[in-house]
Protein backbone atom coordinates (compact mmCIF):
# COMPACT_ATOMS: atom_id res chain seq x y z
CA UNK A 1 0.00 0.00 0.00
CA UNK A 2 1.13 3.71 -0.53
CA UNK A 3 1.41 6.32 1.69
CA UNK A 4 -1.04 8.92 0.72
CA UNK A 5 1.06 12.35 -0.02
CA UNK A 6 -1.22 15.60 0.25
CA UNK A 7 -0.35 17.68 -2.98
CA UNK A 8 1.33 21.56 -1.81
CA UNK A 9 0.46 23.80 -4.79
CA UNK A 10 3.13 26.89 -4.77
CA UNK A 11 0.58 28.82 -6.96
CA UNK A 12 -0.84 32.19 -4.58
CA UNK A 13 -4.26 34.01 -5.72
CA UNK A 14 -2.99 37.03 -7.12
CA UNK A 15 -4.70 38.97 -4.67
CA UNK A 16 -2.30 37.73 -1.89
CA UNK A 17 0.75 38.15 -4.39
CA UNK A 18 -0.26 41.26 -4.58
CA UNK A 19 -0.56 42.01 -0.79
CA UNK A 20 2.75 40.17 -0.05
CA UNK A 21 4.84 41.94 -2.45
CA UNK A 22 3.60 45.75 -1.87
CA UNK A 23 4.89 44.62 1.83
CA UNK A 24 8.14 43.58 0.44
CA UNK A 25 8.87 46.75 -1.80
CA UNK A 26 8.43 49.06 1.36
CA UNK A 27 10.13 46.59 4.37
CA UNK A 28 7.80 47.57 7.22
CA UNK A 29 7.22 51.45 7.19
CA UNK A 30 4.20 51.53 4.86
CA UNK A 31 2.53 51.72 1.56
CA UNK A 32 4.94 51.79 -1.04
CA UNK A 33 4.45 55.14 -3.54
CA UNK A 34 5.19 58.59 -4.02
CA UNK A 35 6.44 60.81 0.00
CA UNK A 36 5.40 64.16 -0.64
CA UNK A 37 6.07 66.66 1.71
CA UNK A 38 5.73 70.95 1.22
CA UNK A 39 5.72 72.84 3.76
CA UNK A 40 7.83 76.11 4.90
CA UNK A 41 11.08 77.40 6.72
CA UNK A 42 10.78 80.37 8.88
CA UNK A 43 12.91 82.00 11.36
CA UNK A 44 12.50 80.65 15.08
CA UNK A 45 12.84 83.80 16.80
CA UNK A 46 10.65 86.39 14.44
CA UNK A 47 8.65 83.82 12.25
CA UNK A 48 9.90 85.62 8.61
CA UNK A 49 10.30 82.97 5.97
CA UNK A 50 13.75 81.86 5.27
CA UNK A 51 14.31 81.90 1.51
CA UNK A 52 17.30 79.71 0.04
CA UNK A 53 17.17 77.03 2.77
CA UNK A 54 18.66 74.06 2.19
CA UNK A 55 15.52 71.00 2.82
CA UNK A 56 15.86 67.43 2.40
CA UNK A 57 14.76 63.95 2.68
CA UNK A 58 16.49 60.90 3.42
CA UNK A 59 16.86 58.19 5.95
CA UNK A 60 17.55 58.97 9.61
CA UNK A 61 17.99 55.38 11.17
CA UNK A 62 21.71 55.62 11.36
CA UNK A 63 23.58 58.18 13.45
CA UNK A 64 23.39 60.64 10.56
CA UNK A 65 20.37 61.10 8.41
CA UNK A 66 21.62 60.09 4.71
CA UNK A 67 19.71 63.00 2.49
CA UNK A 68 18.20 60.66 -0.95
CA UNK A 69 16.63 64.21 -2.28
CA UNK A 70 17.11 67.77 -1.74
CA UNK A 71 15.46 71.23 -2.57
CA UNK A 72 15.72 74.90 -1.60
CA UNK A 73 12.82 77.46 -0.38
CA UNK A 74 11.38 80.39 -2.53
CA UNK A 75 11.29 83.58 -0.95
CA UNK A 76 8.35 82.98 0.63
CA UNK A 77 10.81 80.07 2.88
CA UNK A 78 8.10 77.54 1.08
CA UNK A 79 9.27 73.89 -0.40
CA UNK A 80 7.72 71.51 -2.12
CA UNK A 81 9.88 67.81 -2.34
CA UNK A 82 9.19 64.15 -3.42
CA UNK A 83 10.65 60.76 -3.20
CA UNK A 84 9.40 57.86 -4.97
CA UNK A 85 8.89 55.03 -2.95
CA UNK A 86 9.31 54.93 1.05
CA UNK A 87 12.69 55.39 2.97
CA UNK A 88 13.28 52.62 5.78
CA UNK A 89 13.31 55.98 8.73
CA UNK A 90 12.25 59.26 7.01
CA UNK A 91 13.39 62.52 8.67
CA UNK A 92 13.13 65.56 7.24
CA UNK A 93 16.27 68.32 7.54
CA UNK A 94 16.22 72.04 6.82
CA UNK A 95 19.59 74.00 6.92
CA UNK A 96 20.42 77.53 6.25
CA UNK A 97 23.56 79.85 6.43
CA UNK A 98 23.21 81.75 9.44
CA UNK A 99 21.11 79.10 11.15
CA UNK A 100 21.04 75.63 13.19
CA UNK A 101 19.82 72.95 11.46
CA UNK A 102 16.38 71.11 12.58
CA UNK A 103 15.12 67.78 11.33
CA UNK A 104 11.99 66.09 11.85
CA UNK A 105 10.46 62.38 11.78
CA UNK A 106 8.02 62.06 9.21
CA UNK A 107 5.38 58.90 8.40
CA UNK A 108 6.07 57.41 4.87
CA UNK A 109 2.86 58.20 3.47
CA UNK A 110 1.64 57.84 0.17
CA UNK A 111 0.06 61.50 0.17
CA UNK A 112 0.71 64.74 0.46
CA UNK A 113 2.07 66.10 3.94
CA UNK A 114 2.75 69.72 5.46
CA UNK A 115 5.81 70.03 7.70
CA UNK A 116 6.30 73.55 8.73
CA UNK A 117 10.46 73.83 10.17
CA UNK A 118 11.72 76.76 12.41
CA UNK A 119 15.44 77.45 12.16
CA UNK A 120 16.93 79.11 15.38
CA UNK A 121 19.87 81.85 14.52
CA UNK A 122 23.37 80.50 15.06
CA UNK A 123 25.41 82.76 17.99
Amino acid sequence: MRPIIPKVSLRWPALELACVLALLACGSTGPSGDLLLEGTITNAVNGGAISGATVGVGDGSGFVIKIVQSTTTDSQGRYTLSHHGCIKSPYIQAAATGYNANDKSVPCRAETQTVNISLTPAP
